[in-house]
Order: C-alpha cells, then sequence, then structure tokens
C-alpha cells in the first residue's frame, strides 16, 4: 500500500480538487496523465479516466476495506472515534505527507510521528466527557452551561467536530489522567472552578486551549483537592467522628433494648404457661397449647433473626463510613482505630447475645413441648420425637432467615 499512497501523494503537484468523495486531477499534459495512468494502474489503485488530461479518484474506495480519507479536514469530520481504530485508515494528504495507521502503529511517508489519530480519540473522549458533567448543554449553538458555588455561572464554547491541532504532541496521556479522575464528585467541584478560571483568561481559544492545557488544569484541580481535605478543622472533624460513633451506638442499643425486652419476657410465657396447663388432662387442651406456645417460640426467633440483620446492616454500614473517613480526612489512623473498635466490640456483644438468646428459646422451648407433651401421651419415644421435631424446625426457620441477610 505504501508505493500507492506514495504515488497519489505526488499527483498533489499537478491541478487537484477534492468535492468531498472525488479527488480530480488535471495533468498539465498528454504524457503525464498517460504515464500517471500506468503506474495507477500497475499498482492496482482504481480511477476513471475524465478526458485525456484529467482522472478521478473516488477517495472511500481506494484501499477497501480500510477507510481512507482525502485529507486531515476530511479525516476529523468523518472519523467516529474509539469505533473505527480497530479499523485500517488512510489519510493521503496529512499536511506534508501521508499516514496509514494499522493496530496502534503509525507509518508517514516522512517519517516523522504524528499523532492526529490519538489526538482526534482523545479529543473526542474529552469532549464527551466535559458534556457530560456540565449543569446544561445546549446543542443547538454548541454551548456548556456551568453552575459553581464560588465562581458564579459561566459558559463554554465546543466545536461541532474535533479541530486540526499540533499532530507531533502527543495529547493522550494528560486527558487520560483526567479521565481518570474525573468520576470523582469532590474533583469535579475544583475542576470547574478550574475551568471558570480558564476561560476569563484573556487570549483564550476556550475549549481548544482547555484541551491543549488540561495536563496543568488537572494539576491545580489535584492541589486545590488536596488543600480541602487537608485542611478539615480538626475540633469539627473529630466531633463529626465522635457524632458518627454515637449514631451507631444509639442504633445498637436499640436492638438491645428489644433484645433484653424479650428475654424478660420468655420466664413469663414460661410461667403463665406451666400455671395454665397445671392438672389440665384434656388432651385437646394441651393440644392446643402446645401448638400456641411453639408459635410463640418460633416468633420470637424469627424476631431475633430480623435483629441480626438489622446488627448486621449497621454493621456494614460502619465499615463503610469509616473507611471513606479514614481515606479521606487525614487524621492519624490510631485516633479513627480507637473509636472503630469500641462500636466493633458492641457489634460483637450483640451478636453473640443473640446467638444465645436464640440457643436458649429454641432448647427451653423444645423442652417445655417435651413436658406437655408428656401430658398427652405416656410414650417416651413420641415425647422425645415431638421435642427434636420442633427443635430442628427452630434451627432450620432460623437457619434460612439468616441465609438472606
Amino acid at each position: 500500500m505504501t508505493p500507492a499512497l506514495q504515488l497519489i501523494h505526488s499527483l498533489n503537484k499537478y491541478q487537484t480538487n477534492f468535492n468531498g468523495i472525488i479527488f480530480s486531477i488535471l495533468f498539465d499534459s498528454e504524457q503525464s496523465c498517460i504515464e500517471n495512468k500506468s503506474a495507477l494502474t500497475n499498482l492496482g489503485v482504481p480511477f476513471d479516466e475524465v478526458n485525456k488530461l484529467a482522472i478521478e479518484l473516488l477517495v472511500e474506495d481506494l484501499f477497501q476495506p480500510a477507510r481512507t480519507f482525502y485529507d486531515k479536514d476530511d479525516f476529523l469530520k468523518k472519523f467516529k472515534g474509539a469505533s473505527d481504530l480497530d479499523k485500517v485508515l488512510v489519510i493521503l494528504f496529512c499536511g506534508d505527507t501521508f499516514l496509514f495507521y494499522e493496530n496502534s502503529i503509525v507509518v508517514t511517508g516522512n517519517g516523522v510521528p504524528n499523532y492526529i489519530v490519538t489526538n482526534t480519540v482523545s479529543f473526542i473522549k474529552f469532549q464527551e466527557t466535559i458534556i457530560s458533567i456540565a449543569d446544561y448543554t445546549n446543542s443547538l449553538v454548541r454551548e456548556m452551561v456551568f453552575h459553581t458555588s464560588t465562581k458564579g455561572v459561566f459558559k463554554l464554547k465546543y466545536p461541532a467536530f474535533p479541530i486540526s491541532l499540533d499532530d507531533s504532541k502527543n495529547l493522550t496521556a494528560s486527558v487520560q489522567i483526567f479521565l481518570s479522575k474525573i468520576s470523582d464528585k469532590t474533583f469535579q467541584l475544583f475542576f470547574k472552578n478550574e475551568i471558570a478560571d480558564f476561560v476569563k483568561r484573556e487570549n483564550n481559544n476556550g475549549f481548544i486551549d482547555l484541551l491543549l492545557g488540561i495536563g496543568g488544569v488537572v494539576e491545580e484541580s489535584d492541589r486545590n483537592v488536596e488543600l480541602y481535605l487537608k485542611n478539615f478543622s480538626w475540633d469539627t472533624f473529630r466531633s463529626k467522628l465522635y457524632a458518627e460513633k454515637d449514631k451507631y451506638f444509639l442504633a445498637l442499643r436499640d436492638i438491645l433494648g428489644k433484645i433484653m425486652t424479650q428475654l424478660a419476657a420468655v420466664p413469663i410465657s414460661i410461667s403463665a404457661t406451666i400455671f395454665a396447663t397445671y392438672k389440665i388432662d384434656n388432651a385437646y387442651v394441651l393440644s392446643f397449647v402446645i401448638l400456641a406456645f411453639s408459635l410463640y417460640v418460633g416468633f420470637t426467633f424469627y424476631i431475633q433473626t430480623l435483629y441480626y440483620r438489622d446488627t448486621k446492616e449497621i454493621s456494614n454500614d460502619f465499615e463503610r463510613d469509616f473507611r471513606v473517613i479514614a481515606d479521606k480526612s487525614g487524621l492519624p489512623l490510631i485516633t479513627i482505630n480507637i473509636e472503630r473498635d469500641k462500636i466493633q466490640a458492641r457489634i460483637v456483644s450483640i451478636t453473640r447475645i443473640i446467638y444465645l438468646f436464640s440457643f436458649i428459646i429454641i432448647t427451653l422451648g423444645s423442652l417445655f413441648d417435651f413436658y406437655l407433651a408428656g401430658q398427652i401421651v405416656k410414650a417416651l419415644f413420641v415425647r422425645v420425637l415431638i421435642g427434636l421435631f420442633l427443635f430442628v424446625y427452630y434451627l432450620v426457620l432460623g437457619y434460612y432467615t439468616v441465609r438472606r441477610v
């Protein structure tokens, strides 16, 4: 393909014209026309003969299946972005040379590095990202509007197509750094402030200068973010840390209070049941009492599993919040860990109480049902079977409830 590109590029010394689709060449003599037509034929380049002095080349069909562009302007208007990078790309007149691109490898006629392809991809990604973080975009006039708390409202226009840049400089690295940081909401706030200062400078070419200077804008935004994070008031943030700890303590205390209320009710319930069944010989009444007490035990155990799920959810929230505090506060890790350990110890204690209380209520419930069953049937095997059945039932109920946590 390179010899054909060299030949086509050499045709630029004649009178040429490009209408967006067809590349027309008017030679200065019939001999020149014959010689060049012969050379194009030998290299397999298709063309149409207009007359004895002129030929036409259909640019898009020159090197199928490669995508072929006439010059840089044609490339910038028709290039589709990253989706085109898996194809072979050809630019017939890229400045004073031609360009061939395949699998991230660029070949130029003069051997000078050229970054028009990668720069254009970076241009498109950068523009799409800036538009996505704008507070409002007017696509009719191609204008973005930004609202900031410190810089007010400002506008930034953007081009309809990528614009020709200095192809000897690679913008990919600085744009990739910007793309890796812009998803952070805190960085976005300071980045918008930097854009506001940038667009207000004199002799500023707006969007293009912002793209070319994105490295400096990102660095300044980074410095402001770090300054913001490190300038937390110690007393203020420490009070927030303690308030966060107190919030989790109150939530855990509420769960513990509910558990203790149920724990106090168990002896009363068992005593009331024993009193209700004392000297009762009616098997139907005793069966009803067994059923009612079993349902009570099952419901009490189910409530404990809900308390366990609540405790687990509080634990997850606590870990997430304190991880953010540790990452972004700038406070000594030992200070954060002291408060973290206090809450973690409380969570572990409450979890153990839930396990212990659940085991006790299951065991007592099964034993009491075993006792009541003795009032109905005299066979020891049947009573043991009833007690074991209920014990296993409660365990299975708890297992599948906890699995959903």
